[in-house]
């Protein structure tokens, strides 16, 4: 996840070198984190449902991690359409992610709602910006992207709970959404304040780390009742 100002003309090459190094670390740190997690939500699961969300969730942060990894890697080379490409490829997997993040917890909670009414908005608004990233190359109306990634990992979140209430359960979730929210400010700041971007990435670990813990719990909740459906 980036910024065009990452690349501040009145940035000097050695704070630039120091700070796309932090970006790089900070990221690329969690990529194995990411790949055990995969695993570990995979071994959970016990239906053909769980499994299917394991996947999608679990892929979808290594893809987060390693994309914004390689997008910071590539910023040392001078190979500029690379850099270009993942660039734009860093900010697009935004979206992926916060759909990944939501769609176990209205496919796969067991709560009362039609999951259809969620699943199909959330993915087509991913799907959208996805689109719209690489179609402005995530250059213009940068406030417009930021305004999409906060609509979409807001308002599945309130209608949710508007739906079936603040849950135990949902606690960790929403702590993890806190990170996220919080986290912008760092990313605003970024070629302004010094090292801000990889604050940043800390700010977004932090909110993978609760959302993952989440999704553990549920899927030992629901392996639980996979294997004794009766309680017994």
């Amino acid at each position: 996840m980036c910024q065009v100002k990452e690349s501040h003309p009145s940035t000097s090459k050695g704070v630039f070198v120091l700070e796309q190094t932090a970006n790089s670390i900070t990221h690329g740190m969690f990529i194995p984190t990411s790949i055990y997690l995969l695993y570990k939500f995979c071994s959970l699961s016990k239906s053909d449902a769980d499994l299917f969300n394991a996947w999608v969730y679990g892929i979808a942060l290594i893809v987060l991690f390693g994309v914004s990894t390689l997008y910071h890697c590539s910023c040392l080379t001078e190979k500029t359409n690379l850099i270009e490409f993942l660039r734009i490829s860093d900010h697009a997997t935004i979206f992926l992610f916060i759909a990944a993040s939501y769609t176990p917890w209205v496919t796969i909670a067991g709560y009362d709602i039609d999951a259809s009414h969620y699943v199909i908005p959330l993915w087509s608004l991913a799907a959208f910006g996805i689109f719209f990233s690489f179609y402005t190359r995530a250059l213009t109306h940068h406030g417009f992207e930021l305004c999409m990634y906060i609509a979409e990992g807001l308002l599945p979140a309130l209608f949710l709970i508007w739906q079936v209430g603040f849950r135990p359960e949902l606690y960790d979730v929403a702590v993890g959404g806190f990170f996220f929210l919080s986290g912008i400010i760092f990313f605003r700041l970024d070629g302004t304040l010094p090292f801000a971007h990889a604050i940043w990435h800390i700010f977004v670990f932090l909110g993978t780390y609760y959302h993952s813990t989440a999704l553990v719990e549920l899927l030992i909740r629901n392996s639980k009742e996979f294997l004794h459906p009766h309680g017994v």
